[in-house]
């Protein structure tokens, strides 16, 4: 994948904060996704599936871990 295609969004303090700025991030660059995939610690899957969808509802989430 080449580099122009990743975003990144740094400013994010919590989970909460990461989803709604991304959100935001993925808006300002025109893309309105229909789901999304979100990378995490495995202790943290649950609760960035969760927060993602109190957040994020209108999109279908799916959460792998990083190993």
């Amino acid at each position: 994948m080449p580099d122009s295609a990743i975003l990144v969004e740094p400013k994010a303090a919590n989970t909460g904060q990461n989803v709604s700025l991304s959100r935001a991030l993925l808006a300002a660059h025109g893309c309105e996704p229909r789901s999304v995939l979100l990378i995490s610690k495995p202790y943290m899957e649950r609760r960035a599936y969760a927060t993602c969808r109190k957040v994020w509802p209108e999109v279908e989430v799916c959460v792998r871990p990083n190993r």
